[in-house]
């Protein structure tokens, strides 16, 4: 009787150990993110939870969350893109050049994002159609991406955008960047698809 009861209580701890190991393994981000507020709260507990620096954080992570959302997508299906820094410069260079060119802004914007859907089909088609590593395919495309970004601004820093095109990046709604509002609404969009959709589901 007491073998079978150590028997179990030995099974049940085994069980609890796998089950707090998956949930660190699974969530250790998460966990270190906690833990790394614990500490500044308490090294600064009058500064860091502040209103204007948690904008300020919110603001700085705002445009690499966009990016790490589209990211995530790749991710899911088991590879990744190297090239993802590299495209939304060469974005950005592009926009920016059509701005200072007089071009309207949208088309600017449409033009951007042109460039973004490019480079992804080149990439899809290198690692979907020829069979080449996600490794291999997005690390050629960063670097020529990154080559066409330096002929776009002849290697120089683009400045002077108009002010209706800054406004999208440094403006603020209830005091809060708006870049935070769109980092917020594509992580929704994504996460919709990739939990309610077919494609999303697979």
């Amino acid at each position: 009787m007491t073998s079978s009861r150590d028997a179990m209580t030995a099974a049940v701890v085994v069980t609890h150990s796998r089950t707090v190991g998956r949930v660190l393994l699974q969530g250790g981000t998460v966990v270190a993110l906690v833990l790394l507020l614990v500490f500044f709260f308490a090294m600064r507990p009058d500064t860091f939870l502040s209103f204007v620096n948690v904008r300020n954080i919110l603001y700085q992570v705002s445009i690499l969350a966009i990016i790490a959302a589209a990211q995530t997508i790749v991710m899911v299906v088991g590879d990744f893109d190297l090239s993802v820094g590299a495209t939304s410069s060469l974005a950005g260079s592009v926009s920016a050049t059509l701005m200072l060119g007089h071009s309207p802004i949208p088309m600017a914007i449409a033009a951007g994002l042109a460039v973004g859907l490019l480079v992804g089909l080149v990439n899809g088609v290198l690692i979907a159609y020829l069979n080449l590593s996600a490794f291999v395919a997005t690390l050629a495309t960063m670097t020529s991406v990154i080559g066409l970004a330096y002929l776009v601004t002849a290697g120089t820093t683009l400045f002077g955008m108009p002010a209706a095109f800054n406004a999208l990046g440094q403006g603020r709604f209830l005091n809060i960047p708006l870049p935070v509002y769109s980092a917020i609404v594509i992580a929704l969009v994504i996460w919709c698809a990739l939990r309610f959709t077919t494609v999303g589901r697979r």
